[in-house]
């Protein structure tokens, strides 16, 4: 372990695609990466019509809806009060790849636009491994 969470560094190595180097983030820069998520919330909220528009799509949604929603919430929060909920959903993927990812395979830098073209496993796998490498242990580690 390092004193400066920078100077901590993963290769990675994805199948077909090489190795890639993780660096794990401060609290600074997991907190961008949560506040990035909540802003896009909040626009696709706006997008919807806003917070009143919302509540009316929520009553006129059928019963079979409200049950499937309130098993979600329910499972989350007996994750979260049994120390198993990590917090990865509420990080956005591109966010944790540009500010972890040291390096692709060929040694280059990425570019934000090499990022927002990944293949959907590639950016599940290297943005979870970022966080995982960054995030503080949970009650259950």
């Amino acid at each position: 372990m390092s004193l400066f969470a920078s100077q901590t560094t993963k290769p990675v190595d994805i199948e077909g695609e090489g190795t890639f180097v993780i660096r794990k983030l401060n609290r600074k820069r997991l907190a961008k990466a949560s506040r990035a998520i909540a802003i896009d919330a909040i626009a696709h909220v706006e997008a919807l019509g806003g917070p009143g528009r919302l509540k009316a799509l929520r009553e006129m949604a059928s019963d079979d809806t409200k049950k499937e929603a309130e098993a979600i919430r329910a499972a989350e929060k007996q994750a979260e009060e049994a120390g198993t909920n990590d917090g990865f959903a509420q990080h956005d993927k591109s966010v944790l790849i540009a500010e972890g990812v040291v390096s692709w395979p060929d040694g280059a830098t990425p570019t934000m636009e090499q990022i927002e073209d990944l293949d959907p496993a590639v950016e599940e796998r290297l943005a979870r491994e970022v966080y995982d490498l960054s995030r503080p242990p949970l009650k259950n580690d």
